[in-house]
């Protein structure tokens, strides 16, 4: 993610079954400064995503989808105020009830909403 996190325009990032293969993945900080849509679908051995503070400052858009090893949500999209849509479909009872430890992203999901 280090050299795709680099890359000064990409707006648009979806890593789909078996374009990552490995089960820990890092957002590093003042990556991915444009990106605007991420979509993790089918990344079958991940199970550990961590995203610093200052990573990925644009993004609007986090799509995650049948990656049934991943244990929970990043902390470090709290960190990530422009964040407007998280979409989760076929993921683990346990992923989706860790939601709630992360009640930052959440509430500012229900302020961007309130506001239109």
């Amino acid at each position: 993610m280090v050299i795709l996190g680099k890359l000064p325009n990409l707006r648009i990032l979806r890593l789909l079954q078996d374009s990552y293969i490995g089960s820990k993945m890092v957002c590093s900080a003042d990556g991915f400064p444009q990106l605007e849509i991420l979509e993790l679908n089918g990344l079958e051995e991940l199970e550990d995503w961590r995203v610093e503070e200052t990573a990925m400052p644009t993004l609007r858009g986090l799509h995650i989808e049948r990656n049934l090893r991943l244990r929970m949500i990043p902390e470090g999209l709290k960190f990530v105020n422009t964040l407007r849509e998280l979409t989760l479909s076929l993921m683990r009872k346990t992923f989706v009830n860790g939601l709630q430890a992360i009640e930052m992203v959440v509430e500012q999901l229900d302020d961007a909403v309130s506001g239109y």
